[in-house]
């Protein structure tokens, strides 16, 4: 497995290891008790701010999370594809 994809404003690719504050990642959703939006779902999310390195290869980071009925402010989110987690956006198939 490469390093995560990134497209850029021009439609280019870069490629980078780390986070970065302004970076387009993914939140996976807790979901609602009702179940109107499930869990796991990926979000689109902003990374605000970064953490220092922790046990796992990605830090944790600030998130303003971008929902269907507004936005979420989670100040420390850790890596994981996993309900409250983020992850890089997987570009191309």
């Amino acid at each position: 497995m490469g390093l995560p994809l990134i497209p850029d404003i021009l439609g280019s690719v870069i490629r980078t290891s780390q986070p970065f504050v302004g970076m387009i990642v993914w939140y996976y959703a807790y979901g609602t008790p009702g179940g109107e939006y499930p869990a796991g779902v990926p979000r689109a999310a902003l990374v605000t701010q970064i953490h220092p390195l922790g046990e796992d290869r990605y830090p944790s980071v600030g998130l303003c999370i971008l929902n269907p009925t507004g936005m979420f402010f989670n100040p420390v989110v850790e890596y994981g594809k996993r309900p409250g987690g983020w992850s890089f956006v997987e570009v191309g198939g």
